[in-house]
């Protein structure tokens, strides 16, 4: 909960977690348990020291940090590191997350990449675990992402920020919907397809 800087950006880009992906990706590179064990212990003390206070919570990277879990908490429940009870606590705080995105989305998301990055998040989780959240939050996720992609991608395909930043931003979490729809058999909507 403590900047070095002063700057809250700071503490809002450490949670988004994006440190997770590098020991995952750093275990399955050296099949080092320690790397998992490191992953696991980051992801449940953010759960203890931040799920409580989402005052240090920004929308923008609430979506980038269950996108960034998904593929964490796969890799634990696949090697069964995880016990009932830690897989319930990691749905409570994904229930929680998700009912602060859907509270804390405002009509100017949907023509900003943030919108993007906040429904991908919830939509990933969702595709791979379809049982951890409610069906009207996941609804509600897919029409507000189909509306931003209508919005802001021309039919060049170009997101209209023009940032390199967002457009890879934007693209990136785009096709991680696709991918986990698709892996999940889950009919991937026409307009997502095209844009």
């Amino acid at each position: 909960q403590q900047t070095p800087n002063g700057d809250p950006e700071w503490l809002y880009m450490l949670k988004r977690q994006e440190y997770l992906l590098d020991l995952l990706e750093a275990y399955y590179e050296t099949g080092r348990s320690d790397y998992q064990a490191k992953m696991k212990a980051l992801l449940f003390s953010w759960i203890d020291e931040n799920l409580a206070v989402p005052a240090t919570w920004r929308t923008i990277d609430t979506g980038i940090r269950l996108l960034n879990w998904t593929a964490v908490v796969a890799n634990l429940l696949e090697d069964q590191q995880l016990s009932r009870e830690e897989q319930a606590r990691i749905e409570e705080a994904v229930n929680v997350q998700a009912t602060y995105l859907q509270q804390n989305y405002t009509e100017k998301f949907d023509i900003s990449n943030w919108g993007v990055l906040i429904t991908t998040g919830i939509l990933v989780y969702a595709a791979r675990f379809s049982k951890v959240l409610p069906p009207a939050i996941v609804q509600w996720a897919q029409q507000k992402f189909e509306t931003e992609l209508d919005l802001q991608v021309d039919a060049q395909g170009m997101q209209w920020e023009q940032s390199p930043l967002y457009l890879l931003e934007v693209w990136r979490s785009t096709l991680a919907v696709i991918a986990a729809q698709q892996r999940a058999e889950v009919a991937v909507a026409p307009i997502v397809l095209t844009k």
